[in-house]
């Protein structure tokens, strides 16, 4: 992991703004700044085992003298754990910012889920969070570093496939950022210095036909159908109205039980997803409208008491696989320690100015702690990332209930464990397929976004990334939700509330010449300044009005805007 000194000082946790303090280590593993960086990374009584100088990185995608950042090598034993750690010769003052920034890359061996190389330069691929930037060996003793990690720690050093095209190295730039991105802390907006180098770099060089081919990476105009959030529609929407949209009453008991079997099972049905889109639940239908948008509910012809037993006694085996663990099998597993402590410390910040989890000791903390824990268990390739815990939250609240609630969890995180995949390619996607649409709807204003940095649709990161969850107040996610998970006009409506968001505002980001820093602030203030209903009223006209030009848009976005069947 990487983190410059600003960045670190804006962070919300872990942040030393005496520079004469001693530094302390982060949970991912990093370490916090001092004035110096070889002082913030000196750990009392550790033995460095081994250390190769001559070692360097480049502080923006471009290799050039002024990026370069010189730097060693070492191994180093502290408190029972071996670490990696590379830092700076001298602290180097970097060129697209005002002040001087400090890297350092630490990470506990065991965290290291891989070593790439492709000659002189080592990548360094951690079981989670941001992909620090390559590592070159001017010195030429990676392959004694190999050797010493293979006879050492039985770690192998890969070699990785040359890329054979500008745009699989460009693609290989933009997951490194979308990693960093993943890594918000509630105001997105902090994040804009770090990764604008990047974005810059990648979107706006001129076109040349020599030169390092990591620089010529960076020539995405050039292949631009390549990219999905950069392809050039050469059909733009028809001049087609945009319909007017009614929302409609909410699920009523009475309407609910219209839905049940003689046997109290809601039956699947088109009509109550419809009602559902169109006006929400009520507190007293929204734990069984949930269970039936989650998908968890019990087989026809299965008596309620038998399946709500089979389903405890299911998620209570797995809970049991870590709660039993002992403390000498949990001092033994750095991955597993790292994860628990991962979710307490979301845990502790998660909603707590809300009712439900505003008091100290609260049992709903603890049950959000052990389903996310748990969750792990049931889904070990998925593992725990920051912004699980916010859904979980939402769902807890509604479910009152542990069981439930985890498996409506469960079901959800089916759905969306791209949003969660390393690199954040299901994230990439996504936001690209924004970007198509918009492009399909709105070229002025697409054509205003890729002029000021922002095509790539940064901005809209938090957004979906949380299903809108920080945007509006709790009452109205709610609604948002359950027009979502309805999947009534879309299987992936927040892509047209995502666009109805931009619509709405696209005035005031055009009018004011907003630019990449600048639209990213203005899309966070955004926060708890919108009606929900009336961004879900544009979202469905949004969506119809493609849904009339179908066979205009492009192929892969036609299934998108096709109704529930």
């Amino acid at each position: 992991m990487v983190r410059s000194l600003s960045d670190l000082r804006r962070s919300t946790t872990n942040v030393h703004t005496d520079t004469d303090a001693s530094p302390t280590a982060d949970t991912d593993g990093t370490t916090s700044p001092s004035t110096n960086a070889a002082e913030a990374n000196q750990e009392p009584n550790s033995t460095v085992v081994f250390e190769v100088p001559g070692v360097c990185l480049y502080t923006q995608p471009q290799r050039s003298s002024k990026s370069r950042l010189p730097g060693r090598l070492k191994i180093v034993h502290h408190a029972m754990e071996t670490y990696l750690l590379w830092e700076p010769e001298t602290t180097t003052e970097l060129q697209f910012v005002a002040q001087p920034y400090n890297y350092a890359i630490k990470h506990i061996l065991t965290d290291i889920k891989a070593f790439k190389r492709r000659g002189a330069m080592l990548k360094i691929i951690p079981t989670s969070g941001a992909i620090p930037p390559p590592l070159f060996f001017e010195s030429g003793r990676l392959n004694e570093f190999g050797t010493f990690l293979q006879l050492n720690y039985r770690i192998q050093i890969t070699e990785e496939e040359a890329k054979g095209s500008i745009m699989e190295r460009a693609l290989e730039m933009r997951d490194s950022v979308m990693s960093r991105i993943a890594e918000f802390r509630g105001h997105f907006s902090s994040e804009a210095e770090y990764f604008k180098p990047y974005h810059s770099a990648v979107l706006d060089q001129p076109d040349t036909e020599s030169g390092d081919d990591d620089d010529v990476a960076c020539r995405l105009r050039e292949d631009a159908g390549d990219l999905g959030s950069f392809d050039v529609l050469d059909r733009f929407a028809q001049t087609v109205e945009r319909p007017e949209c009614q929302r409609g009453d909410p699920l009523t008991v009475e309407l609910l039980q219209s839905f049940c079997d003689e046997h109290g099972n809601i039956v699947e049905s088109a009509e109550l997803r419809k009602v559902l889109f169109h006006g929400g639940a009520t507190n007293a239908t929204r734990r069984e409208a949930w269970s039936f948008l989650f998908n968890h509910r019990r087989p026809e012809g299965m008596a309620y008491a038998e399946w709500r037993r089979g389903k405890e006694e299911e998620y209570l085996t797995m809970k049991r696989q870590w709660t039993t663990l002992t403390p000498a099998q949990i001092a033994r597993n750095q991955l597993w320690r790292s994860t628990l402590c991962s979710v307490q410390k979301d845990v502790e910040r998660t909603d707590r100015n809300l009712p439900f989890f505003a008091s100290e000791n609260n049992p709903a903390l603890q049950q959000l702690h052990d389903i996310l824990v748990t969750h792990c268990v049931y889904n070990a390739d998925l593992g725990y990332s920051q912004g699980m815990n916010d859904l979980l939250a939402i769902i807890l609240m509604v479910m009152q209930d542990e069981v439930d609630a985890f498996w409506c969890f469960a079901n959800m995180m089916e759905k969306m464990k791209d949003n969660f995949a390393l690199h954040q390619i299901g994230m990439t996607a996504l936001l690209s397929t924004v970007a198509k649409f918009l492009r399909f709807l709105d070229p002025a204003l697409m054509d205003y976004l890729e002029a000021h940095d922002s095509a790539d649709m940064f901005f809209c990161f938090r957004w979906l990334i949380i299903n809108f969850k920080r945007e509006f107040p709790f009452d109205d996610v709610l609604v948002l939700w359950e027009a979502l998970w309805s999947e009534w006009e879309s299987p992936s409506f927040r892509i047209f509330v995502c666009l109805a968001m931009i619509d709405l505002h696209k005035e005031t980001i055009v009018n004011e010449q907003l630019k990449f820093d600048g639209i990213l602030q203005y899309a966070n203030s955004l926060s708890g300044q919108m009606d929900v209903q009336e961004v879900l009223l544009r979202a469905e006209a949004l969506c119809l009005q493609c849904r009339a030009q179908i066979e205009a848009l492009p192929e892969d976005l036609q299934p998108l805007v096709l109704p529930w069947q």
